[in-house]
């Protein structure tokens, strides 16, 4: 049976001659992003116990976008896209976005979806 596009994409990043869905691998991400519903404020919350601080892995290769929360419809969530802006200056993030527009979307435009990245269209 052939393979997925995912699986090819997984195999090459992680060194292997193919992988399969379920199995668990290690690969080389050319970019890692996060947005504002599921970044800093659930990453701080899962670490918070660990004996060491955090430190992104590659912050000239991490991506940060609010764009669920912009523009804030409550106060509660105004206050998750500042605790976002703040947590991406903190950990040296610069490649943050806020109210751009989606973050699949702003990840293609801006050149980090492809291999290799970063990249503009212009490139392409």
């Amino acid at each position: 049976m052939g393979k997925t596009l995912a699986e090819k994409i997984l195999a090459k990043a992680a060194g292997l001659p193919e992988v399969t869905a379920g199995q668990i691998v290690t690969a080389k991400v050319d970019c890692a992003m996060m947005d504002d519903i599921l970044g800093p404020r659930v990453i701080d919350g899962a670490v918070k116990d660990f004996p060491h601080p955090l430190k992104i892995w590659d912050p000239e290769k991490t991506v940060i976008i609010s764009d669920h929360y912009t523009p804030p419809a409550t106060t509660l969530q105004a206050d998750i896209v500042a605790y976002t802006r703040k947590w991406a200056a903190e950990h040296g993030v610069e490649n943050y976005f806020e109210a751009v527009g989606p973050c699949h979307q702003i990840l293609a435009e801006n050149g980090f979806s492809y291999q290799g990245y970063p990249v503009t269209l212009w490139d392409i």
